[in-house]
């Protein structure tokens, strides 16, 4: 005896495990990602100077003397210590082909200054109980005594000289950063 019905026959339904799978892939490949760019901000964007350097125009500095300026203020809220891996100048004008130098000054607290701003020599050494080539070091944010990156600019023949700023680049624990802060030096150094 056979059985009929109307029924039309059924048909297995598709397997959609190869889709679910190519969904959830792309939805870790998204967030992976995401992820990966946010450590990346993280590492990299590690800013600890503000705005503050020093600024200092001049129609007559003697050749072969040097000015120094303060280059920056460190974030008051930072702490611990960054090396400081590179640092180069923004020169935009170099008739006196000068000779840049960045120290890192520990501010003597006796001196009666905060820090650094555009001095001569005999200044510098009143103001730092200790200036030393920068690059290298490690620079102890808000220290006590306080430590600040100066630049020391000296003019070798008479000429014009413009500086715009300075890029700093440092390890920050296990974070990186490299700041461009404004060192405005506009003088004409000349024969003394």
């Amino acid at each position: 005896m056979t059985l009929q019905t109307d029924a039309a026959p059924v048909t297995p339904m598709p397997q959609r495990r190869g889709a679910t799978r190519a969904v959830v892939a792309g939805v870790a490949l998204v967030l992976t990602c995401g992820l990966v760019a946010g450590l990346w901000h993280w590492r990299t964007g590690a800013d600890v100077f503000v705005a503050g350097g020093g600024s200092a125009v001049d129609d007559d500095w003697p050749v072969g003397e040097a000015i120094y300026l303060g280059v920056a203020e460190e974030e008051t809220d930072l702490r611990g210590d960054i090396e400081i891996r590179e640092i180069e100048a923004d020169i935009l004008k170099d008739e006196a082909a000068v000779r840049v130098e960045y120290l890192l000054c520990t501010v003597d607290p006796s001196s009666g200054v905060g820090g650094v701003g555009s001095v001569r020599k005999s200044d510098i050494e009143e103001q730092c109980s200790e200036l030393v080539p920068a690059q290298g070091q490690r620079m102890t944010l808000n220290a006590t005594p306080r430590q600040q990156l100066v630049m020391a600019v000296t003019p070798t023949r008479p000429g014009a000289i413009t500086i715009k700023g300075t890029t700093v680049s440092y390890d920050y624990g296990w974070r990186v950063g490299s700041e461009f802060l404004t060192v405005e030096l506009v003088m004409e150094a000349v024969q003394p």
